[in-house]
């Protein structure tokens, strides 16, 4: 076990982590909901979507690759449960004279479950490309070059997201012509916010770094396929 990350607070992974749990949750709560932007559409989630890249891009730097795909495994589990329980509550029966209420929860929530899984599968592995080739990167250039590093591995993963992620929402539920429209603007949208969120991620990673000693990755398994959170390093409260 390496002694480096008895070092490292618990204070901030888990304000991260609960950031990302919160940001997943929001975008599967407004996953159906499209937004017009003059000739082209978008779901509502892309305005929030980029910042669990970006949380998920801190963690690993600063606490490593491991303890960045444990914290994934968290926040995916938030995020099916909250699909789970919300489309459960839409079986639950409402008094007649709340069923116009009613029918407007069932229709924005009855879907979250789907979503969720579709969600569970396509983010963890995008994420999981995402941490991978931050982690890998930060091991070439020796910890430096936060923002391009951020970016590159955002770019790669979230390209993968995106794309299945949409069209598995979003199939039989309006045209293909329509699904690519809301695909090629969230991949714009995603490369502008990669651009934009990874400076201010790199002033967060240089404070952190002054106050938490970041974990190298230099002796990980980066074997995808170990149990999440094996071999991680301990946090000291």
């Amino acid at each position: 076990m390496n002694t480096q990350n008895k070092q490292l607070p618990a204070k901030f992974l888990i304000v991260l982590a609960i950031l990302g749990a919160t940001f997943i949750d929001v975008c599967l709560s407004v996953q159906n909901y499209i937004v017009s932007l003059g000739h082209v559409y978008v779901s509502a989630a892309i305005f929030f979507y980029p910042f669990l890249c970006l949380i998920l891009d801190i963690i690993s730097e600063i606490y490593g690759y491991q303890i960045a795909k444990y914290a994934l495994c968290i926040i995916m589990l938030s995020d099916f449960m909250f699909g789970l329980f919300t489309t459960l509550v839409t079986e639950l029966p409402a008094p007649n004279f709340w069923s116009a209420y009613t029918k407007s929860f069932d229709a924005s929530m009855v879907s979250n479950l789907r979503l969720a899984l579709i969600g569970v599968i396509t983010i963890t592995i995008g994420q999981y490309m995402n941490i991978y080739f931050v982690s890998k990167l930060k091991i070439l250039t020796r910890g430096r070059y936060f923002a391009l590093r951020s970016m590159t591995s955002t770019i790669v993963g979230d390209t993968f997201t995106i794309v299945v992620a949409l069209f598995a929402f979003f199939d039989h539920r309006m045209s293909n012509v329509n699904i690519a429209t809301i695909i090629i603007a969230e991949l714009l949208m995603m490369y502008l916010s990669a651009a934009i969120l990874a400076y201010p991620g790199s002033i967060i990673t240089y404070y952190l770094k002054k106050v938490v000693q970041p974990y190298t990755d230099t002796r990980i398994d980066f074997n995808p396929f170990r149990n999440c959170g094996s071999d991680s390093e301990k946090i000291a409260t």
